[in-house]
């Protein structure tokens, strides 16, 4: 799919197709899905967009393990990890054979359990099994194997939470290290905009052959929609719903991308002022629109960054406004 989108964009330069990276995430580096790791598309992925992520100081959610924090990706399926009954001070188990006999109590009233990925559980088999030990607390590794597939049963009293492999490696060496000190969820100390977040869902860079993608990121974190009211006689929406995914993000990025197209046809370029009769880039090319999106995103946050250029921003993207 990804190749005939090249070939459709060589051959029809001013079609630019937007795509969305895709939800797989979890998997860590190289998880875009077809077509949005083409060359010749505009790839979006997600940033978060809801404060509900966020604690009422606009901070993140997280851990704090001894003396450092980390910031907690919800699990797919599962509640906020923000409403986790709170645990200060307990200790930390560590289980990486995901042989459920193998998983025993913890050995004093409460523990968070740090689950490395491995392809022989799943994330809701190893939830069954915390319960019935009384873990109150499970933090994944988000990578391929354990969180493909979202739990399809959730236990109001157990925290759940996932980390990108790349960070919870640090969290492994910290778990495992005698008399830790568990506490979360917990309001992490450094600050972040909501929207400079990369929720674990949105699909990670680069691409099999090196390059980098997605190329923006737009929000796409329990975005409202319209929702059907199930009926197919009434014609109308019914009432509206959260959405979350990259499929949520794109429709924001290829939106901004024909506000870009409208900037060029309407002569806008380069004085600023509208311009009917100005022949400059009247037919701007996919290549030209695509571009100057991307020239105009705004930094994310470097841990969230996975081969990012930035989140779309369209006040800085369009030259002379």
């Amino acid at each position: 799919m990804s190749h005939e989108l090249d070939s459709f964009v060589y051959d029809n330069p001013d079609f630019l197709a937007v795509m969305a990276a895709g939800n797989y995430g979890s998997r860590g580096h190289y998880s875009l899905s077809s077509p949005g790791n083409a060359k010749n598309c505009l790839t979006i992925g997600a940033t978060k967009s809801s404060p509900e992520a966020f604690s009422s100081w606009g901070n993140p959610t997280g851990i704090r393990i001894n003396d450092k924090s980390y910031v907690i990706d919800n699990l797919p399926g599962f509640r906020h990890f923000a409403a986790s009954r709170r645990l200060k001070n307990v200790p930390a188990k560590v289980w990486k054979d995901c042989s459920l006999k193998d998983l025993t109590p913890c050995s004093h009233i409460d523990c968070v359990l740090f689950v490395k990925h491995n392809d022989s559980c799943t994330a809701q088999e190893i939830l069954d099994k915390a319960k019935f030990l009384d873990i109150p607390m499970v933090i994944f590794e988000g990578f391929k194997g354990v969180l493909v597939e979202a739990p399809w049963k959730v236990y109001l009293d157990i925290g759940a939470g996932m980390l990108p492999s790349e960070i919870f490696d640090d969290v492994w060496k910290e778990a495992e290290k005698k008399g830790t000190n568990v506490t979360a969820p917990v309001v992490t100390t450094s600050p972040r905009k909501v929207e400079t977040v990369v929720p674990g869902f949105s699909s990670k860079g680069p691409t099999r052959d090196g390059r980098n993608k997605p190329d923006v990121l737009a929000p796409g974190d329990k975005t409202q929609s319209v929702h059907s009211d199930g009926s197919i006689t009434s014609m109308n929406c019914g009432e509206v719903q959260l959405m979350t995914g990259t499929s949520m993000a794109t429709p924001i990025a290829a939106g901004g991308a024909a506000l870009v197209r409208q900037y060029f046809r309407e002569g806008w370029y380069p004085s600023g002022k509208k311009d009917i009769n100005s022949t400059l880039n009247r037919h701007p090319s996919a290549a030209l629109i695509k571009a100057v999106i991307i020239n105009g995103a705004e930094s994310v946050d470097p841990d969230f960054s996975y081969n990012i250029k930035g989140k779309i921003e369209h006040l800085t993207t369009i030259p002379s406004t």
